[in-house]
């Protein structure tokens, strides 16, 4: 418990300076190095006083003192290098999480035998520490995750897990560095009856986008539970756009689902043919650039 205590107050400290600092807190930054105090601190006292954690280790088990030594040591170097690491944070968090595993037997054996631990209360206290023990593993392993980019973040989060389905390439797909026109759009339906048929239709339209004068290529991504789709298509010119949305299966395919949709979200943007665009930008600029001209989604919706 106290170990505990200690890895949540000096988590506290840390973001509590980072605010001050730099007016933001990275939580999960600020958890790995609490926890390296806190490691650092358990490590110190078992080099300090033995005793209490000699008399976590049966009396069968040889040279106690000295496995109380090296664990502590173990700790401090774990502590250290958890305040420390930053590449190779998500090493030294498993290190963390498996030190925590391994020394898991020690407390389970004071819960059952009934051990008087010197300074800890006994009785229920020792079986509560047994699930704290878990907590601390997890603390360990998501504490030292890597930290991602904001755009992977807002994707991650637009996304889900869904990955994106196999893109169809357009008629014009070789990249020559020439400027490109890119479209995302975002279409969300009222009910989960009409999501098999509206991607089935979007299927089929991706069919009609490999045949369209000025068309690079295009990607699906879909999640059904949320009845949510996204394309991200990549043409010529906004001329060509424009002539797709205005291809009679494009036409046909919005008029049909018009009446479904809970809502939906077009965003152009210009960019060159050989920096395609990704998913985390379309999720960026979808999340962040609104709503396109009010004629423009007329346009879209037919």
């Amino acid at each position: 418990m106290t170990f505990l205590l200690i890895l949540v107050l000096a988590t506290l400290a840390v973001a509590g300076r980072a605010r001050v600092r730099f007016g933001t807190v990275r939580w999960r930054q600020a958890a790995q190095h609490g926890l390296g105090m806190a490691f650092v601190v358990a490590g110190v006292s078992h080099l300090v006083n033995t005793t209490p954690f000699e008399q976590h280790l049966p009396e069968w088990v040889p040279a106690a003192t000295a496995i109380v030594v090296v664990s502590g040591i173990a700790e401090i170097v774990l502590g250290f290098a958890l305040i420390a690491a930053r590449r190779s944070a998500r090493v030294v968090g498993i290190a963390a999480a498996v030190f925590l595993v391994g020394v898991f037997p020690a407390n389970v054996y004071v819960a059952v035998a009934g051990v008087d631990v010197d300074g800890v209360p006994g009785g229920f206290y020792a079986w509560l520490r047994l699930p704290l023990q878990a907590v601390l593993v997890v603390w360990a392993w998501a504490s030292t995750r890597p930290i991602r980019a904001r755009a992977e973040i807002n994707a991650v989060s637009a996304y889900g897990l869904m990955p994106a389905l196999p893109s169809r390439n357009g008629l014009d797909r070789d990249r020559t560095g020439a400027a490109m026109t890119v479209q995302a759009s975002v279409l969300r339906l009222h009910r989960f009856r009409d999501v098999p048929t509206f991607m089935a239709a979007a299927l089929r339209l991706q069919g009609a986008f490999a045949d369209s004068p000025g068309a690079i290529e295009m990607s699906l991504r879909a999640a059904p539970l949320r009845r949510t789709f996204w394309t991200l298509s990549q043409w010529r010119s906004e001329a060509d756009l424009r002539g797709f949305v205005g291809h009679p299966a494009h036409v046909e395919v919005m008029r049909r689902f018009r009446p479904a949709m809970r809502s939906s979200n077009f965003i152009t943007w210009h960019t060159a043919d050989d920096r395609p665009p990704t998913w985390n930008d379309a999720a960026v600029r979808l999340g962040t650039d609104g709503q396109p001209s009010d004629a423009y989604e007329v346009d879209q919706r037919a």
